[in-house]
């Protein structure tokens, strides 16, 4: 088998994934928060068929979800890297002089200055509902999920 993470800028989750012969499995955050995702890489090399919505790989899933956290505690990996983000935020905004300075960075001076200036005032209460949640959970990124 082969396995691998991801914890990365524009995704708000990481992710990690199994691959075992032609099987790939991935799940994300502390794999309670989104369906995990299975694919046969090779009668499905694209990842167009997620094989996870077919409850006849339910056993496979469970299989291999298991087999990953013998190799990562993936929910204790999300849950580091989530308070590494938080603690990462919270020095960088420190790092400013000022508010204003901070919010000019903000709207102007960012790669998601267009999504920030769509939403300026939420874009900010996001934020702090973010910091406000605990490191084990990322059920914050679906506020309408009835995981909450």
């Amino acid at each position: 088998y082969v396995m691998s993470q991801f914890h990365g800028d524009e995704i708000h989750l990481s992710w990690f994934l199994l691959r075992q012969n032609e099987m790939k499995y991935v799940t994300y955050g502390s794999g309670k928060e989104v369906p995990p995702r299975l694919f046969n890489l090779t009668n499905d090399p694209n990842e167009m068929n997620d094989l996870a919505q077919d409850s006849s790989y339910s056993i496979m899933i469970q299989d291999m979800d298991k087999l990953l956290m013998t190799i990562i505690n993936y929910p204790a990996v999300a849950a580091n890297v989530e308070s590494y983000n938080k603690e990462s935020y919270i020095l960088w905004r420190s790092s400013f002089s000022d508010q204003t300075q901070f919010n000019n960075t903000i709207s102007n001076h960012i790669r998601w200055q267009e999504s920030w200036a769509y939403d300026n005032e939420g874009s900010f209460e996001a934020i702090d509902a973010w910091l406000k949640t605990p490191n084990d959970t990322f059920f914050w990124a679906f506020p309408n999920s009835d995981k909450n």
